[in-house]
């Protein structure tokens, strides 16, 4: 009896194994179906998102180009390599020829070994390898390793108007100084993007969802002529380094227009390379420093004399040697740089040819006794921003009135105030053009449409511009005048030498100054007004004056730009 029990006992025990199999086989079943039906959307999107990766497509920023139609600033395709460390099989063999390829310090080398070692999701190989190298890599077929589209902002032609282009940000791409800062919004364009969904193991994209373009930023023209602003730029370092000198900036400008040809100054700036780049080089100081203008000055003051009918070319002065007047009680004295031993008679043109100090003296003196003086300066917009469409442009520093004896004294010959290059360029032009003040801009036109520029305004009469330009040509042309080495073959030069003592320690220096040329050519139909000034020229002894450092570079730079311009004597 025992063994028919024992068999039925094992038969149930059978049964019930095989419902449990069949039940949990049953249960797979349903759990399949339900989730190959209802929940394969779902699914399959958490499968995606796990090798789900949103890529932003930056815009291409806007091209800068000058006048003459080179690239001054522009985007360059580049790649951005990225290593997945889950999918690096090997990482010192990845590191090795990742490095071969695309170079390196030993630190950078270390540091990316130990990233792939600790199997980083995201690492950033290289932000912007060159599409050669990217090629190379490619065939390679290192697992991990993704590529995607880049670009670097660059400067094709180097440190040509560096400053005035200034830089951008490596990382957020927008504009930090010049041109670059002033018009990001115009250049920086709408970034687009996409979403990849990758096969990190084959390194693979596999499909692109919610793609959205990129809209490129505006072109930019410049009035910048990049073969003057270059051969400007040669000319500039040549001098300073001939006579030692601290630093050296010059400007070209129309005179008619406001349009800056050329706009330079050194030690220059190559935002190409940002490893050396000095950032205390990267402002465009002939807006953004003003100085004491020194005699280039004056003829502001006889500007002002000859339109209120106080003056004329030829009227006649009686010069003495020394001028003396009272100052914080002490009776002090100004002389000429060209010290004179008596009293000489001068016309108002042998003042300004011979730059005297004490002449331009005696000619502010009659503006003085209409309170007229300050005005014409401010005519001429000293103390006032020119408009120029350039970020950080200075004011300069025109005393307000009532001036002290000091002031009085020493500021209609070009000392006891400040001004910009571009300001003392500007009021040149006013005289060069016929007596309108014109707006200095570097922007030609955004995506083919001309940059709007303010109407000049009148501020001196065509007659009093013609008396001026006249007297200017004498300081070029006589063998009195203080410009002689101003002069460039063929052509008329009408200028004016300018040498400003520099304060140190608040007092004026007998050893360091500031060299000044400005001129413009052709004297009777002028084309280009050009200021060089030379900061601190030899100054351990040795050449130091306008006439000896700032006369020269002005003719070499100007005799260049005519003839590159084509301008006709």
């Amino acid at each position: 009896m025992a063994r028919p029990i024992a068999r039925r006992a094992s038969t149930r025990r059978i049964q019930l194994l095989v419902v449990l199999v069949l039940g949990l086989f049953t249960l797979l079943l349903l759990r399949a179906a339900y989730l190959g039906t209802v929940r394969s959307s779902w699914l399959s999107a958490k499968a995606d998102s796990q090798h789900l990766i949103r890529v932003n497509e930056p815009a291409e920023r806007g091209a800068m180009m000058s006048t003459d139609g080179l690239f001054l600033a522009m985007d360059t395709p580049t790649v951005q390599i990225i290593a997945d460390g889950r999918y690096v099989k090997n990482a010192l063999r990845t590191t090795d020829r990742l490095v071969a390829v695309l170079g390196g310090s030993p630190k950078r080398r270390e540091k990316l070994l130990s990233d792939l070692s600790a199997r980083k999701a995201y690492v950033v190989v290289a932000p912007n390898a060159s599409l050669r190298d990217a090629r190379v890599l490619k065939r390679m077929k290192i697992d991990g390793i993704v590529y995607r589209r880049n670009s670097k902002r660059t400067y094709p032609l180097g440190a040509v108007a560096g400053q005035v282009l200034g830089f951008t940000n490596l990382e957020t791409r927008a504009g930090v100084e010049g041109l670059e800062a002033r018009l990001n919004t115009r250049l920086t364009g709408r970034d687009g993007g996409f979403t990849e969904v990758q096969d990190m193991r084959l390194g693979q994209t596999v499909r692109i969802l919610n793609e959205r373009k990129s809209v490129a930023g505006q072109s930019v023209e410049l009035t910048i002529h990049a073969d003057i602003q270059k051969q400007v730029e040669e000319v500039l370092a040549a001098t300073r380094t001939k006579y030692k000198a601290k630093s050296a900036m010059a400007i070209i400008m129309d005179p008619n227009n406001g349009r800056i040809v050329a706009m330079a100054s050194v030690p220059r700036m190559n935002a190409n390379n940002r490893a050396t780049l000095d950032v205390t080089a990267s402002q465009v100081r002939a807006i953004t420093d003003p100085y004491e203008p020194g005699s280039v000055f004056k003829v502001v003051t006889v500007a002002g004399a000859l339109e209120e009918g106080l003056t004329t070319p030829s009227t006649m002065y009686t010069v003495p040697a020394k001028f003396p007047f009272e100052f914080e009680g002490r009776t002090r004295y100004i002389t000429d740089a060209h010290k004179r031993e008596s009293a000489e008679d001068m016309t108002t043109t042998d003042i300004l040819q011979r730059s005297s100090n004490v002449g331009t003296i005696l000619i502010s003196q009659r503006l003085q006794k209409r309170d007229k003086l300050r005005y014409w300066m401010d005519r001429f917009g000293f103390g006032q921003k020119t408009g120029i469409d350039l970020n950080n442009e200075s004011d300069g520093d025109l005393p307000k009135t009532p001036w002290d004896d000091g002031r009085r004294y020493n500021i209609p010959f070009g000392q006891g105030l400040t001004a910009t290059m571009l300001q003392q360029t500007r009021a040149y032009a006013a005289i060069a053009n016929g007596g309108l003040l014109v707006t200095p801009h570097v922007v030609a036109a955004i995506d083919g449409r001309a940059s709007a520029v303010p109407s000049p305004k009148r501020i001196i009469s065509t007659r009093t511009a013609a008396q001026l330009t006249g007297i200017m040509r004498t300081v070029v042309e006589a063998s009195t005048g203080t410009g002689g080495l101003a002069q460039i073959a063929n052509y008329q030069v009408a200028g004016k030498t300018g040498t400003s003592q520099k304060v140190i320690n608040k007092r004026y220096s007998d050893k360091h100054f500031q060299a000044s040329f400005i001129g413009f050519v052709p004297a009777k139909n002028p084309k280009l007004v050009i200021a060089v000034m030379i900061d601190d020229p030899s100054p351990n002894g040795g050449p130091h004056t306008a006439a000896e450092v700032a006369a020269p570079a002005f003719q070499t730079i100007g005799d260049y730009a005519l003839g590159r311009l084509g301008i006709a004597p």
